[in-house]
C-alpha cells in the first residue's frame, strides 16, 4: 500500500491541485519515468481514500510487471519515487505563487550566465514596481535585499565601473537587510515575550536574549523613522508590538500604536491584517487598556469585512470568545449576539456547536435569563480543563442567582476535583481557580444563611490579584454588604 504520509498529503489536496499534480507528473521536464505516470492513474482510481485493494503491493506489481515474479522492493522504490515527486510538486506549487521570489531568481540566473545588463533591467523594473506597490509582506525587505545584492554583483562585473552607483547599491542593500532582520527579529522576540508570560518556566532563546541585551530601542526607532521606504513603519509596528508585550504601555502609547496600524492597514495583506489586529488587541489587554478601546479596535476589524479563505485560516475560538466577551462586558449585548451569529461560521466546524452554546449561555446569564443560560450550558461538551472549569463556574453563578445553593456547592467541589486531578495545569491558573473557589464558597455560605457579608471578606476579594470571575465575585459581594 501507499506509505501513510503520501496518503495523508493526497487526501489534503483539492481537485484542482490533484489535476495540477497530473500535469506535473506527466510533464517530461519533471518526470521521465512512465511507471510513475501509471501509478498516478491507479492512485486516482482510488480517490478519495487512496486505500483500495488495487493499490496493494502485489496487485500493482502484477499490473505493472505482468508475468514476472513479485519483487516487493521494486514497488517500495516506486512508492518512494512517487512520494518524492509529490513533495517536489508541493514545493513547485508554492514557489510558482511567489512572484517576488521568481523575479529574484530570474535576476540571479541572468547574472550567473553573465547577462549583467539584462539582470540589471529586471531589477530596475522590479524596484520601480515596488515603489507603487502598496502591499507589505514579511519578505518585502528580504527580496529588496536580494535584488540589491545581485545588482551590486552586476555593477562589479560591468564596464565601465561606476563607483558612486556601487556605493549607493551597497547602502541600499544594507538598509534592506537591516530592516528585514529587525522586522523578523521583532516577530520572534514578540513570540518569546508571549511565551514567557504564558509559561514563565519556559527557557528563553539565548540568541534573542543576547541581542536584547545590546539593543537600544530609541536608536532603532530613529533609524526606522529616517528610512525613505514607506513600509519601514510596518517594521516599527512589529517592533512596538514586541516591546509593549515585554514592557508597560500607557494609553498615549497605545493610541500611537493604533494609529500606526490604521495608517498602514491598506498596505497589509488581509491575512497579515488579521494577525496585526489580533496582536495589538492582545497587547492592549495585557497592558490593561480600557475595554472600550479594546472593543473599538475589534469593532474596527469587523468593519473591514475580512473573512477566512484559501490564504486566511479560520478564526480561532479564543478570538471569537474574546471579542464576544469584551462586547458583553461593555453591555453591547445586541452587537455581541449579531457578532456571534455571523462569526460562528468562521471557526473550525468541530468547534461551532460548543462555542455557540457556551456563548449563548454567557449572553443569557448577562441578560438575567438564568434558566435559559443553563439550558445552553448543558449542551456544552468541552474536553479541555480550563473550558470545563469556565462552564462549571457559569453553572455556579446561575445557581447563585437562582438561589439554588444546594446545587452550587457540589459544582464548586467538582471544579476543585478537576484542578486536583490535572497534572499539567500552570501554577498561576491553579492559584487563580483556587482563589475563585474560596470566594464563591464565602458568597454561598453567607447567602444561604441570609447574612450580610463580612466587610473583611469583600476587601480581601477586592484587593486580591486577578482570579477567575473576579468581576462577578466583587460585584456580588458589594451587593451583599
Amino acid at each position: 500500500m501507499l506509505p501513510q504520509n503520501t496518503v495523508e498529503i493526497l487526501k489534503k489536496l483539492n481537485k484542482t491541485q490533484l489535476k495540477s499534480l497530473a500535469d506535473f507528473i506527466h510533464s517530461p521536464y519533471f518526470n521521465s519515468v512512465d511507471k510513475l505516470k501509471d501509478l498516478y492513474n491507479e492512485i486516482m482510481k482510488s480517490y478519495p481514500d487512496f486505500t483500495a485493494k488495487r493499490l496493494e503491493d502485489e496487485s500493482l506489481y502484477k499490473k505493472f510487471y505482468p508475468g514476472k515474479v513479485f519483487n516487493k522492493k521494486v514497488i517500495l522504490n516506486l512508492f518512494s519515487d512517487f512520494g518524492n515527486l509529490l513533495k517536489k510538486f508541493l514545493s513547485y506549487e508554492k514557489f510558482s505563487s511567489q512572484e517576488d521570489a521568481i523575479e529574484v531568481k530570474l535576476a540571479e540566473s541572468l547574472s550567473d550566465i553573465k547577462c549583467y545588463e539584462l539582470s540589471k533591467k529586471v531589477i530596475n523594473d522590479y524596484k520601480k514596481k515596488k515603489k507603487t506597490d502598496e502591499r507589505f509582506t514579511e519578505d518585502y525587505f528580504y527580496h529588496l535585499y536580494k535584488m540589491d545584492k545581485v545588482y551590486y554583483t552586476n555593477l562589479i562585473h560591468s564596464r565601465p565601473i561606476y563607483k558612486e552607483q556601487i556605493y549607493e547599491t551597497y547602502n541600499s542593500c544594507s538598509d534592506s537587510l537591516m530592516l528585514d532582520f529587525l522586522n523578523k527579529y521583532s516577530g520572534l522576540a514578540h513570540s518569546q515575550a508571549l511565551t514567557s508570560i504564558i509559561r514563565s518556566d519556559e527557557k528563553n532563546n539565548k540568541i534573542i536574549e543576547s541581542f536584547l541585551n545590546t539593543f537600544e530601542p530609541e536608536k532603532f526607532l530613529k533609524y526606522v523613522d529616517n528610512s525613505d521606504d514607506k513600509h519601514a513603519q510596518a517594521v516599527k509596528l512589529q517592533y512596538l508590538l514586541y516591546y509593549y508585550t515585554k514592557s508597560k504601555m500607557n494609553e498615549e502609547q497605545y493610541f500611537e500604536l493604533k494609529k500606526l496600524l490604521l495608517d498602514n492597514v491598506k498596505n497589509f495583506s488581509p491575512a497579515d491584517t488579521c494577525i496585526y489586529f489580533k496582536t495589538i488587541t492582545d497587547v492592549a489587554v495585557l497592558n490593561k487598556i480600557h475595554f472600550e478601546e479594546v472593543f473599538d479596535l475589534r469593532k474596527t476589524f469587523c468593519e473591514l469585512k475580512i473573512y477566512p479563505n484559501d490564504s486566511i485560516p479560520k478564526f480561532s475560538a479564543a478570538t471569537l470568545q474574546n471579542t464576544f466577551i469584551t462586547a458583553m462586558g461593555l453591555y453591547h449585548y445586541e452587537w455581541a449576539e449579531n457578532f456571534l451569529d455571523e462569526y460562528i461560521n468562521y471557526i473550525d466546524d468541530d468547534l461551532k456547536e460548543n462555542e455557540y452554546n457556551y456563548s449563548k449561555g454567557l449572553l443569557n446569564f448577562q441578560l438575567k435569563r438564568y434558566e435559559t443560560s443553563l439550558e445552553f450550558l448543558n449542551k456544552v461538551k468541552y474536553s479541555g480543563l480550563v473550558e470545563k472549569v469556565n462552564v462549571r463556574f457559569y453553572y455556579v453563578m446561575n445557581y447563585i442567582e437562582l438561589k439554588l445553593y444546594d446545587a452550587a456547592a457540589p459544582m464548586l467541589k467538582s471544579i476543585k476535583q478537576l484542578v486536583r486531578e490535572s497534572k499539567d495545569i500552570p501554577e498561576v491558573t491553579s492559584t487563580s481557580i483556587k482563589d475563585a473557589l474560596k470566594f464563591f464558597n464565602e458568597i454561598i455560605k453567607y447567602s444561604e444563611n441570609g447574612l450580610k457579608l463580612d466587610i473583611a471578606v469583600f476587601k480581601e476579594a477586592q484587593n486580591a490579584k486577578s482570579f477567575f470571575y473576579q468581576y462577578y465575585i466583587v460585584e456580588k459581594m458589594e451587593r451583599m454588604l
